[in-house]
C-alpha cells in the first residue's frame, strides 16, 4: 500500500477544517532550540496533517504542534514529522506532516463534535428509519434510527456505541413485512447527551441496499430520498 504525501496510507482520509473560529495552532521545534510559531490547520488525518505557516520547514524535522479550542474539552498536543513542504505564491509554506504516533479516532470525533471538521464529505439526505442493529462478535440486538444517509453510507442514532473498525448488521423491515439486513462498516461515532451517532460505510455494492430501503418505508417523503439517491449512484 502506497504512502500519500503526508506519509500515510491512502485509506486514511484527511478532512478539511470548516471552521477555524476560536481555533489555535502552535508548533515547536522539538529541540526547543526555535521560539514557537502560529500555525494555521488545513485539513487532518488520524495519520498527519497539512498546516499553513509563514515560514518553510524542513523535510524530516521532528516538531511538536498543539491545538486548541474553546469548544474542545482540552488541547491537542501531538509530535509531527515533516514530510512535505510547498511555497505557496501568497508567500505562505503548506507544510504536509505525519503524526508519530497516530492520533485516536476519538479526536476527530472531538473535532469533528466541535464543528471544526467535516467528515461527511458526500451529500447526506436527512431520514428516519427504525431498525434493528446487531454488533459484530454479539448476539444481542438493539433499536437503532437511520437518521441520514449518502450514496456510500447513513449515520445512525443509537443509545449504545458501536466500535470504529467493527462491522454491524441491520435488519429493517419493508412494506410487505419482509426482512432486509444490511452490512455496514463503522468508521467513526459521537457521543451525544442522549446516546451516540454512527457513522456507516455499507460493505458491499451500495445500489442493491438502496433498492431493499426503497421498500422499507410507505412514508412518501422518505422514499423520495432513497430515489434521489439512486439517481446520483
Amino acid at each position: 500500500m502506497t504512502n500519500n504525501q503526508l506519509g500515510v496510507t491512502d485509506r486514511e482520509t484527511r478532512y478539511r477544517v470548516v471552521d477555524h473560529t476560536g481555533l489555535t495552532v502552535e508548533v515547536q521545534d522539538a529541540d526547543g532550540d526555535v521560539d514557537a510559531f502560529d500555525a494555521e490547520l488545513l485539513d487532518i488525518s488520524t495519520g498527519g496533517a497539512m498546516l499553513k505557516v509563514s515560514r518553510s520547514l524542513r523535510d524530516n524535522n521532528n516538531h511538536s504542534v498543539k491545538i486548541t479550542s474553546n469548544d474542545l474539552n482540552g488541547p491537542i498536543y501531538v509530535d509531527v514529522q515533516v514530510c512535505s513542504s510547498r511555497l505557496k505564491a501568497t508567500g505562505d509554506w503548506s507544510i504536509g506532516c505525519s503524526f508519530h504516533p497516530s492520533i485516536p479516532n476519538n479526536v476527530l470525533a472531538g473535532l469533528t463534535s466541535a464543528g471544526i471538521i467535516d467528515r461527511r464529505e458526500n451529500h447526506r439526505d436527512s431520514t428516519s428509519i427504525d431498525a434493528m442493529a446487531q454488533w459484530e462478535l454479539e448476539a444481542e440486538q438493539a433499536p437503532v434510527r437511520i437518521v441520514d444517509i449518502s450514496k456510500e453510507g447513513f449515520c445512525l442514532a443509537s443509545n449504545r456505541s458501536g466500535l470504529p473498525g467493527s462491522r454491524v448488521l441491520l435488519r429493517l423491515e419493508t412494506k410487505s413485512q419482509d426482512m432486509v439486513m444490511v452490512t455496514a462498516h463503522i468508521r467513526w461515532q459521537i457521543g451525544e447527551e442522549h446516546g451516540y451517532t454512527i457513522g456507516c460505510e455499507v460493505a458491499h455494492e451500495f445500489r442493491s441496499v438502496l433498492r431493499k430501503m426503497l421498500n422499507t418505508s410507505a412514508d412518501t417523503k422518505t422514499q423520495s430520498v432513497w430515489k434521489r439517491l439512486l439517481a446520483r449512484t
